[in-house]
C-alpha cells in the first residue's frame, strides 16, 4: 500500500504471509510486514525560499523479517544409505531431528535523510539503523558421545538446528555524491561512501554469559562465537610483537630446562645473509 498526501507525505506499508516446508507443521507460516513514513521537507513552505535546496527528504521504517536458510527436513529424523563390507547396503540415522524450530525473525528499525542540491550536482544519502534478531537459527553442538558434530565426521549425525539467542546490528552508512562535468561527450561523476556496522551476540540461550559456540579444525579451535562478542569472532593468540634483539629474550618470559633454569640467550646469527628474528605471543 502507498499513500502520498499534498506531495509532501509519503505513507508505504505491507503484510505478506510467508510459508516454508522447512519446518513442520503448524510452523510454517509466518507474518511479515513493514512501513515507512517519508516527508518531503523541501517542498514545504518554510523552505520553499531555498532555491539552491533540489530535494530534502526525511524517512522512518520498521519492519519483520523472517530467515528460514537451513537444511531440509532437519525437524525430522533422516536416514541415509552406505555400502557395508560385504557388499550389501544399510541405512543409518544421519541427523539428530528438532520437531520445534522455527522462523529466525528480525526486528528493523531505521531512520535516514537524503538531500540533493545546486542544480543537482551535489547529493547525499544518510541511513542509520538498528536490527535485532531472535531466534537465531544455529547448529547446537552437544558432547561427543551424543554422537552427533557440527562439521564433517563419518558415521556421526548432523548435530540439531535450534532457535537459540539473538543478535543485534546497528551502524550507519553515508553516501555523498558530485557532478562534477556534465557535457554531451563526457561526464564526471564522484562518489564517496563511509559505513559502521556493530555486530554483537546479545544471548546464546540458557549457557548464560559462559555459553559459546566454537568452530575448530584438526582439534584447535581457531572462531567462537561468544556473548557479548561479535558473531565467528577470531580466537587465537595476541600478538604481542617480535624478538628483534638478545634483550628482547632477556625482558621476556624464556623457556627453562627440567631443573627451572631458563636457557642461554645468544645473539641472533645471520642465516643466508638474513637476520632470524622470532614472534612473541
Amino acid at each position: 500500500m502507498n499513500l502520498t498526501l499534498s506531495d509532501k507525505y509519503l505513507l508505504t506499508g505491507n503484510l505478506r504471509r510467508d510459508g516454508s516446508s522447512n519446518f513442520a507443521e503448524g510452523r510454517r507460516w509466518v507474518t511479515t510486514y513493514s512501513g515507512a513514513f517519508a516527508w518531503k521537507l523541501n517542498n514545504e513552505r518554510f523552505l520553499k525560499g531555498a532555491a539552491f535546496i533540489n530535494e530534502l527528504k526525511l524517512r522512518l521504517g520498521y519492519g519483520v523479517t523472517n530467515n528460514q536458510n537451513i537444511p531440509p527436513n532437519m525437524y525430522t529424523t533422516l536416514l541415509t544409505s552406505v555400502q557395508t563390507a560385504l557388499s550389501g547396503a544399510s541405512q543409518f540415522q544421519s541427523n539428530l531431528a528438532n520437531p520445534f524450530i522455527s522462523w529466525e525473525k528480525t526486528n528493523n528499525a531505521n531512520a535516514g535523510l537524503d538531500g540533493t542540491f545546486l542544480n543537482w550536482r551535489i547529493n547525499f544519502s544518510l541511513d542509520v539503523y538498528n536490527r535485532k534478531t531472535d531466534g537465531l537459527l544455529l547448529a547446537l553442538p552437544l558432547p561427543l558421545f551424543s554422537g552427533t558434530t557440527t562439521g564433517w565426521s563419518p558415521g556421526a549425525m548432523t548435530a540439531p538446528i535450534v532457535n537459540i539467542g539473538s543478535m543485534s546490528n546497528k551502524g550507519f552508512d553515508f553516501r555523498i555524491g558530485s557532478t562534477n562535468i556534465n557535457t554531451k561527450n563526457f561526464t564526471w561523476k564522484t562518489d564517496f561512501t563511509l559505513s559502521y556496522i556493530e555486530n554483537k551476540v546479545l544471548s546464546l540461550g540458557p549457557g548464560g554469559a559462559s555459553a559459546n559456540l566454537p568452530q575448530s579444525l584438526n582439534g584447535y579451535v581457531f572462531g567462537k562465537t561468544v556473548v557479548g562478542q561479535p558473531m565467528g569472532a577470531f580466537y587465537g593468540y595476541r600478538f604481542d610483537g617480535v624478538f628483534a634483539t638478545p634483550e628482547d629474550f632477556k625482558t621476556h618470559a624464556l623457556p627453562v630446562d627440567q631443573s627451572g633454569n631458563p636457557y642461554l640467550v645468544s645473539p641472533m646469527v645471520a642465516v643466508s645473509g638474513m637476520a632470524t628474528a622470532c614472534i612473541k605471543i
